[in-house]
């Protein structure tokens, strides 16, 4: 039982495994003080079959072998609309248009403005525009592996999207292969917390003075290579807050706000058990600079020969294979210190005795006046050069 294992206190990744092969509902996903999901037993109702130490990935780890990739590639989805509306390439666009094509099933991770939040959805409840696109946040799986498991069953094709040890989580619930399962992963850099995700929508409302009704974690609209979050209000308009003024985006990318088995994660050095994994192909200026587009570009890596074979089914991307080479900086082991662990439990710390506005502050996660005017006047001066 989960319970006797205290290392899930800390390396417990919330893939949801347990939750969903409990055959008793006895495993509840709670929110910590942090607001990251962790399994609770109810011990009045658990019968101790122990399923959910069989199926925990943190608790059963594979060898510690690295996997090799069969084979890289770049490109971009050829629906000019699509690629622009995708974080990247297009390439998860163009996987889930071939799944659909085939009456199968897609899931993936969904923003919901009711409830504020990001969980795994598929193309039963909602459009695929909604699973489009990357989402800066740790989605909620809830039930969605025994979703997944009835359209495997039943014959469906289907297509699973999800972090590399949602994959892994998902893949030891089954228990088993389906050749009717596709699954892809992508290049993660960590999962920030679901409440945090909602204290700063509160906080941009208070900002802007409007209600946010939607969230694009990679809107384009300073490019591919310029992260921006962008908020819809009421009125449908479009707010756009780049990165480097963002708080949200700040605290990720500073590592202050990923949940702490990310700091030491097990997939980080290409052990990825998925059968294709995507990204954005930043080895572009390795691999040959002029072939840079503002529009996005995607990096392909193949895991499995069943993944091969469905990339060379797709004929709405246009793809180029590359050197491995090129893809390996994808995959960095991490260490936990540099990674900023540390510092991420301060963070935390602060954040629920100080509030979001405070921890702002603190963390200098806007930048100051001075800053904006250098940045400011940089951006000037190279349009005059222009």
């Amino acid at each position: 039982m989960i319970k006797k294992y205290p290392i899930l206190d800390e390396k417990c990744t919330g893939c949801c495994s347990c939750y969903n092969i409990c055959p008793n509902n006895s495993i509840n996903m709670i929110e910590n003080e942090e607001g990251f999901l962790y399994p609770v037993i109810n011990k009045a109702t658990c019968i101790e079959c122990e399923l959910c130490k069989k199926v925990c990935p943190e608790l059963n780890k594979q060898e510690d072998n690295e996997q090799k990739f069969l084979k890289s590639y770049y490109g971009w989805h050829k629906n000019q609309n699509t690629r622009l509306n995708s974080s990247s390439g297009g390439f998860f666009s163009a996987l889930a248009e071939l799944i659909i094509s085939q009456n199968g099933i897609v899931f993936g991770a969904a923003y919901f403005n009711d409830i504020k939040e990001v969980k795994h959805s598929s193309t039963i409840e909602v459009n695929i525009d909604r699973l489009r696109k990357s989402k800066y946040v740790q989605s909620s799986i809830g039930s969605i592996f025994k979703e997944v498991q009835d359209q495997l069953i039943d014959n469906k094709l289907t297509l699973f999207s999800g972090t590399s040890c949602q994959i892994d989580g998902l893949k030891r619930y089954l228990g088993k292969d389906y050749n009717n399962l596709i699954t892809v992963d992508f290049i993660c850099h960590g999962v920030p917390s679901p409440s945090l995700l909602k204290k700063h929508i509160e906080w941009i409302e208070n900002r802007i003075k409007k209600t946010i009704i939607d969230l694009d974690f990679r809107p384009k609209d300073r490019g591919w290579d310029k992260h921006s979050l962008g908020c819809k209000d009421l009125s449908s308009k479009w707010w756009f807050f780049p990165a480097e003024d963002d708080p949200y985006f700040k605290a990720f990318f500073c590592n202050y706000s990923l949940r702490k088995s990310c700091y030491e994660c097990n997939y980080s050095v290409n052990k990825h058990l998925s059968d294709i994994t995507m990204g954005d192909f930043w080895g572009y200026y390795r691999y040959n600079p002029s072939i840079y587009d503002k529009r996005g570009l995607s990096l392909i890596i193949v895991n499995t020969k069943k993944g091969n074979a469905i990339i060379n089914k797709l004929t709405t991307f246009e793809k180029y294979e590359i050197n491995n080479e090129y893809s390996e900086y994808a995959f960095r082991k991490r260490d936990p210190i540099e990674y900023g662990y540390n510092i991420r439990n301060e963070f935390y710390s602060y954040l629920n005795n100080n509030g979001w506005d405070k921890t702002i502050k603190k963390y200098k996660l806007i930048p100051n006046m001075q800053l904006r005017a250098k940045r400011y006047l940089a951006k000037a001066i190279k349009k005059l050069k222009v």
